[in-house]
């Protein structure tokens, strides 16, 4: 944001369809960071992380990992253990060729479903729409769990005392 306003600053007078008003100093929040941005060599440790932080802003999920090796590592044990939880869960449903026909099943059914949903006009147009709402309905929990926790440690590792 600051450098999109300094340069808005810089080009927008010479425009000559838009009107010229006496621009106003305003002291906006997102200026506060212009002295690491303008003053900083590309050695100090406060310019690296930011750059680090930059970087990793582009990304809405698992851009903390670029931040942290301790909760990228905390991150992948915690999908390692869920992965292991299914697991044990699947085949404590029943022997393990109850485990395939239910598989299986599950499969043709499936398969029959997207060959209905192609076939049918109004699903083929809406089908975007529909996986869409059902990955939101099924990813819900753990995007709400990422935004509570997750996304606000990013914050609080981006803020700007902390890059001083």
């Amino acid at each position: 944001m600051t450098s999109g306003y300094r340069m808005t600053e810089h080009y927008l007078p010479r425009v000559e369809v838009l009107r010229t008003t006496p621009h106003e100093a305003s002291d906006w929040n997102f200026l506060a960071i212009e002295r690491i941005m303008r003053d900083a060599s590309t050695t100090d440790a406060s310019y690296q992380r930011l750059l680090r932080l930059l970087r990793s802003a582009g990304s809405r999920m698992f851009r903390v990992r670029s931040q942290s090796r301790v909760l990228l590592l905390t991150a992948l044990l915690l999908a390692m253990a869920g992965v292991v939880l299914i697991g044990s869960w699947l085949f404590r449903l029943g022997d393990p060729s109850q485990i395939k026909i239910t598989v299986t099943g599950w499969t043709i059914l499936g398969a029959i479903v997207v060959t209905v949903a192609l076939a049918s006009p109004w699903l083929r147009e809406h089908a975007g729409r529909i996986s869409i709402g059902l990955l939101s309905l099924l990813f819900w929990i753990p995007a709400q769990f990422h935004l509570v926790s997750i996304d606000r440690m990013f914050l609080w590792m981006g803020r700007l005392d902390r890059l001083r």
